[in-house]
């Protein structure tokens, strides 16, 4: 007769921390025609989307992190929210520079 295991090992975790990162990059990707689109007004749509999406993920990362159990989600979501704001605000600089140059305001 075989005894069965009362604790089977657990099953390892599937780390989707670069799944939420690359998702958050898509979206920017997303952000950078829309800012290019609307150079008259100097971008400030897409600069307006990039704040909600950083403040978005920051806030669900930090809920995510303390109430529920899926720390590399939580990590992902925050990682990705600092990762854009950097790239955003060089992002937004530049689109403002190229409105200028193309005779925006």
């Amino acid at each position: 007769m075989e005894i069965l295991d009362a604790n089977p090992s657990p099953k390892p975790r599937k780390n989707s921390t670069g799944k939420v990162i690359l998702v958050n990059f898509c979206l920017l990707i997303v952000y950078l025609p829309i800012g290019l689109a609307t150079a008259e007004t100097g971008g400030y749509i897409a600069l307006m989307l990039l704040l909600i999406q950083i403040c978005f993920n920051l806030f669900a990362g930090f809920v995510m992190l303390f109430f529920r159990d899926s720390r590399s989600t939580a990590i992902g979501m925050m990682l990705s929210g600092f990762l854009i704001g950097i790239v955003a605000f060089g992002t937004c600089v530049g689109i403002f520079a190229v409105s200028e140059a193309w005779g925006g305001k």
